[in-house]
């Protein structure tokens, strides 16, 4: 159901549940999501990579945060929509084997990809140290796959950002990167999990179409405004569409 929509320009703003919105919607091209992670529910505190981030958010709210979601719905839902299949997901190291197996199991050709904060706390405190998010892709035949091989590097190294707006704000470079992996000027990405927006603030400034889902009313509102200012605002670093470059599937 959706309970809210905004226009904004070429980005279409979604007030609801990812699950119930998503069989609502036409083909997109790709998807490029940064889902609730699976850590531990007791709370924040210092022994994971997001522990002094969370530390101002009361226990539901970093349940909401941290608490993982449906693989099986998630999936079934973007198949019906993003043919060819095309995914790039955040997700923890828990999430890391649930994800690249289900996707596998469909015959889609899967990565681990590595963003790599380069200006990480140099602090382990009995942990291994937070200087890694994953993203896993995976695409089904003919799905595009742009870039040549400094854009198709497993790792990205890119220094973390400090944005009020959201505790686990991902870096517009590492998001621009993976819309031009997935996707050509014009065509269609999809956040089931909209948060702030960011993904939404790069497709404004890349030239793409964008739908975004979020149930929290009040990351809706700061998404809307965030997509509002990108506009207002055009990037003009990010360089212009260049040829695709489609390479073949493989394993």
């Amino acid at each position: 159901m959706i309970i809210r929509e905004e226009q904004i320009g070429d980005c279409r703003m979604i007030l609801g549940d990812c699950l119930q919105v998503m069989p609502l919607l036409e083909r997109v091209d790709a998807v490029v999501t940064d889902p609730p992670y699976e850590l531990s529910s007791s709370g924040p505190g210092t022994s994971h990579q997001f522990g002094s981030s969370l530390k101002k958010f009361d226990s539901d709210a970093y349940k909401s945060i941290v608490s993982g979601f449906n693989y099986d719905a998630l999936l079934g839902c973007i198949s019906e929509i993003c043919a060819p299949f095309n995914l790039f997901c955040f997700c923890s190291n828990k999430q890391i084997s649930k994800l690249m197996g289900l996707n596998e199991k469909e015959g889609r050709s899967t990565t681990l990809l590595c963003w790599h904060k380069t200006n990480s706390a140099p602090f382990a405190n009995g942990v291994w140290r937070g200087d890694i998010e994953y993203i896993v892709h995976a695409r089904s035949k003919g799905a595009t796959f742009n870039g040549g091989a400094l854009e198709k590097t497993k790792i990205i190294p890119h220094p973390t950002v400090i944005d009020s707006a959201h505790p686990t704000v991902k870096p517009q470079r590492v998001i621009q990167r993976l819309i031009r992996n997935a996707s050509n000027h014009q065509q269609t990405i999809l956040d089931p999990f909209m948060g702030s927006g960011t993904t939404g603030v790069a497709c404004a400034k890349m030239g793409r179409k964008f739908i975004g889902i979020e149930m929290d009313p009040d990351y809706f509102e700061i998404a809307c405004d965030r997509v509002r200012k990108a506009y207002a605002q055009p990037d003009l670093f990010v360089a212009p569409p260049t040829p695709p470059t489609q390479e073949g599937f493989d394993l």
